[in-house]
């Protein structure tokens, strides 16, 4: 009989075990925090969700839920400010206060070697900066060069260290989540690279994708490759087109009316356009902005009228801008007349002399 209930007592021990691995439990534990609500968010690398909601009372609070796999997640205030961050997976984790998260997975474990990078880099920032601060106050430019120098070998040191834990972690989500989340600004072959370092398993994770999808997009962005097309609404009554715009040489050019930079170069591009749109050159202008008034005003400042200019006041949400990659501005590709790709991001001298290479042919 003993044997037998200590049998029911394995099994029972058992189910319980797995239905716990098959779902996660956050247990707050922290003094000082006010009651209220906390939120639970959790981010696939393309959105952000509420997950779920807990009471938090003397600093107590719980989650508990599932994640079919390793998420960025993060707890706040229904305002919005942060309490703690971390990799959710099906596992028991405690915060004991802001970012002071115990327990986890193996996403997590991997996750906090690469955190322990960024907590580098930003205690070397805070240091290397107060050192800039006071050699540029005193005038020594050459502390100053000497410092910079110093930091850059710094940065050089700790990208190395990165990619040897994704190496390490080529098999766990949370190298794709770190490639996920500084994707931004990489070029294609350096995003392709790091991409490369993860395992097939975690190509296919949420974050794996969306990696994958930033590589197709650059990829149409390559010098050579026919340019995105789109459709815009107009400064004036209808819709402009990148593919239906007739004209040898195309500029598509990415601004917004309150970026001191943009207002240069729009200057810069007016005389451009007065000197070569007899000889074929176009611009075609996006705008960032979100406010028509403000765009429309901007044109006119300007001396825009000359040429197309389109938005759809959706700012950096706008699909054009998120097609073309967009992460600063002013930001311009040059098109040819069979729409494709014949340069990006040049300005001054250099926009000239190609403008000037390529009416020529």
């Amino acid at each position: 009989m003993k044997r037998v209930l200590l049998l029911i007592g394995i099994f029972v021990a058992s189910v319980v075990a797995g239905k716990a691995q098959d779902s996660y439990k956050i247990t707050g534990n922290a003094d000082g925090l006010p009651d209220g609500q906390l939120v639970l968010s959790v981010w696939d690398g393309q959105k952000g969700v509420v997950a779920a909601k807990a009471e938090i009372a003397e600093g107590k609070f719980v989650f508990i839920g599932r994640v079919k796999e390793p998420l960025w997640a993060m707890i706040h205030t229904p305002d919005g400010k942060p309490l703690a961050s971390f990799m959710l997976e099906n596992a028991e984790y405690v915060v004991m206060g802001r970012d002071a998260v115990t327990g986890g997975g193996k996403a997590q474990e991997a996750w906090m070697k690469f955190d322990a990078i960024n907590f580098d880099l930003a205690r070397e920032h805070q240091a290397q900066k107060a050192r800039y601060e006071r050699a540029e106050q005193q005038g020594n430019k050459k502390q100053m060069q000497k410092i910079d120098s110093a930091y850059q070998v710094f940065l050089a040191d700790a990208q190395v260290r990165e990619v040897l834990l994704l190496k390490q972690y080529a098999d766990n989500n949370a190298a794709a989540y770190v490639v996920a989340s500084t994707m931004g600004g990489l070029s294609l072959a350096r995003l392709q690279e790091r991409f490369n370092l993860l395992t097939e398993r975690v190509r296919v994770s949420c974050f794996g994708k969306v990696v994958a999808e930033r590589i197709a997009k650059l990829e149409q962005l390559e010098i050579g490759a026919v340019a995105p097309d789109f459709s815009l609404p107009s400064s004036d009554v209808g819709m402009i087109s990148l593919h239906k715009t007739n004209a040898r040489l195309k500029l598509v050019y990415f601004w917004t009316s309150g970026d001191v930079t943009s207002r240069t170069r729009n200057v810069e591009l007016l005389k451009l356009h007065e000197q070569y749109r007899p000889k074929g050159f176009d611009i075609i202008s996006v705008s960032l902005d979100v406010n028509r008034q403000e765009w429309i005003k901007a044109i006119g400042q300007d001396g825009m009228n000359g040429w197309q200019n389109g938005c759809d006041l959706e700012g950096e949400s706008s699909p054009v801008v998120q097609s073309y990659c967009v992460e600063s501005i002013p930001t311009m590709f040059l098109v040819d007349g069979e729409n494709r790709i014949v340069g990006k991001n040049l300005w001054g001298s250099d926009l000239r002399k190609q403008i000037v290479k390529l009416l020529k042919k």
